[in-house]
């Protein structure tokens, strides 16, 4: 015999595959396909795009729950300071990439305001910028990204 009884809603677990079901940003799949769109488009045009490469690096060993707290906060500071164009996902628990559609030195300084915004969490943010020559396939410009270390460190207090 099975139990009808209703399920209790929050239990209900709800995911469009568009956005990271904790930070609401957008799936890294979709970045994916996004960035691969715009590297034809850039290729053609001639334009400049850009992806900034961030992480989150805890100062002091935190339980799950704080690290999570953490990501969905830095998430939304993201979502504040990037424009509407630009599009940011998650890529792993801590790490998260921002796609640029213009040149980095046009875009003013985002990495210095996400961390004087983020300032006094206890974190550090380090970060790296990769700009794509206009030769790279998506594949060789992933290889890049992914290879690039973070390069410069805010040491947040």
């Amino acid at each position: 015999k099975r139990n009808l009884a209703p399920i209790p809603s929050q239990l209900l677990i709800s995911h469009d595959g568009v956005h990271d079901l904790i930070t609401q940003l957008v799936a890294p799949s979709v970045f994916y396909q996004v960035l691969s769109r715009d590297i034809s488009i850039s290729k053609r045009e001639g334009t400049e795009i850009s992806v900034i490469k961030f992480f989150l690096n805890p100062a002091v060993a935190t339980t799950r729950d704080d690290s999570d707290i953490e990501v969905i906060e830095f998430s939304k500071y993201l979502q504040r300071f990037t424009r509407a164009s630009d599009l940011s996902t998650r890529i792993s628990n801590r790490e998260f990439l921002t796609l640029i559609k213009s040149e980095l030195h046009t875009y003013g300084k985002l990495n210095e305001r996400l961390a004087l915004m983020w300032g006094g969490r206890g974190s550090t943010l380090s970060y790296s910028e990769i700009s794509h020559s206009g030769e790279e396939d998506l594949t060789q410009f992933l290889a890049k990204i992914t290879e690039r270390n973070v390069t410069k460190t805010y040491r947040l207090f």
